[in-house]
């Protein structure tokens, strides 16, 4: 059975994306311990990569991608929702601390 070498370079380069990725995203996610801004926004760039990926390959089912589309979209919503929850938290203090 041959294997077609665009499948096989589709895959290899995939993987060491996500992989090159996936380790610096941790690295940042493991470092900034308490802080749900970054702790979401990294799993966001994470799935984005993998997503990235699966559409590259392309053989893989639709649901696959449907769902990761889906993930995407809850996890950017919640990286914006704690990217403004931290700018007011700190327009607060600021305030208390001008007073």
């Amino acid at each position: 059975m041959a294997v077609d070498p665009n499948i096989v370079r589709r895959i290899m380069g995939s993987a060491g994306l996500i992989l090159v990725y996936g380790i610096s995203l941790w690295r940042i996610f493991k470092s900034s311990p308490g802080d749900k801004f970054i702790e979401c926004s990294s799993l966001t760039v994470m799935v984005l990569v993998v997503t990235l990926a699966v559409f590259r390959i392309g053989y893989f089912p639709d649901w696959v991608l449907e769902s990761l589309g889906v993930l995407l979209f809850i996890l950017t919503f919640f990286s914006i929702f704690f990217m403004f929850q931290q700018g007011y938290r700190a327009l607060r203090r600021r305030m208390k601390s001008t007073k």
